[in-house]
């Protein structure tokens, strides 16, 4: 986050995020704070929409904060192959992605309680390996 908060400080960038993120603390201050002292933070629904804006701002540095789990990746992936296709050279990411399935394995794996697991939707990782619900 404090690279974000960084980025979003200086006055040629535009910084996109997903409203979430804005709260997100980073080790001094949040999004919301740079937005309140001057920083250009917008935000979007899906990666695609940092495009448009970097499309509608040549003049400016467009960078969309790529936050996310493993299922946003092929989103995010989707936005940068369209923006090179564009040639939109003023548009860029922050890339943090994360992938779930290790953390719960590692979890399931130290647990005290044998009998213990996850309430998900869709996809749940058992002791045997991922089974849908």
């Amino acid at each position: 986050m404090d690279k974000a908060i960084a980025l979003a400080l200086r006055p040629d960038v535009i910084l996109v995020s997903y409203g979430d993120m804005l709260r997100v603390p980073g080790s001094h201050s949040d999004l919301f704070r740079a937005k309140a002292q001057g920083a250009d933070v917008r935000i979007a629904y899906s990666p695609t929409e940092a495009v448009k804006i970097a499309r509608a701002n040549p003049e400016r540095k467009v960078v969309f904060l790529a936050i996310g789990f493993e299922t946003t990746a092929p989103a995010n992936a989707m936005a940068a192959w369209q923006a090179k296709r564009e040639g939109l050279a003023n548009f860029s990411m922050l890339v943090s992605h994360v992938l779930v399935p290790p953390a719960i394995r590692a979890l399931m794996v130290s647990s005290s309680k044998p009998g213990a697991g996850f309430h998900c939707t869709g996809t749940c990782l058992h002791r045997d390996g991922l089974q849908g619900v």
